[in-house]
């Protein structure tokens, strides 16, 4: 499955992309249960989607403070699962831009619809933009 999102933060593109490391991202992404932090720019995140855990092993690929970061992942319970966010400075904020690919494994631990599968990636993304766009313009900072 194909993800193309963006959306306007009003706030710097640096303190956008402070929140875009791996461990920040579950207190604005409901669908991550778990992110850890790794050596070398690894990282480790667990999501929950309908009612079954996916675990993915992954890599930065690029991390371009303030402009760019991307991922893939290594190993893990998704047939793929690789994107990327990218940062734009425009009038009166930052145009955050998420590209990203995820396919579940070809046989889901129980029967579920691809169109409802879809769907509910599709708005886990939006709510994690949403969340992620309130945070940062009630100026709460990443820790």
């Amino acid at each position: 499955m194909h993800l193309d999102k963006s959306i306007l933060i009003r706030a710097a593109p640096e303190s956008v992309f402070a929140w875009l490391a791996p461990h920040r991202r579950p207190s604005w992404d409901r669908t991550l249960v778990r992110a850890t932090a790794l050596a070398g720019g690894r990282f480790d995140l667990v999501g929950r989607a309908f009612g079954h855990r996916f675990a993915s092993h992954a890599e930065a690929t690029c991390v371009d403070s303030g402009r760019r970061f991307a991922w893939r992942q290594l190993d893990g319970d998704y047939e793929e699962h690789r994107g990327a966010y990218t940062l734009e400075p425009v009038s009166g904020g930052t145009r955050l831009h998420l590209v990203a690919d995820v396919e579940f494994p070809y046989v889901m631990p129980e029967v579920v619809e691809e169109a409802a599968l879809r769907r509910l990636v599709s708005d886990g993304a939006d709510d994690a933009l949403l969340t992620l766009k309130e945070m940062v313009e009630r100026g709460r900072a990443a820790r």
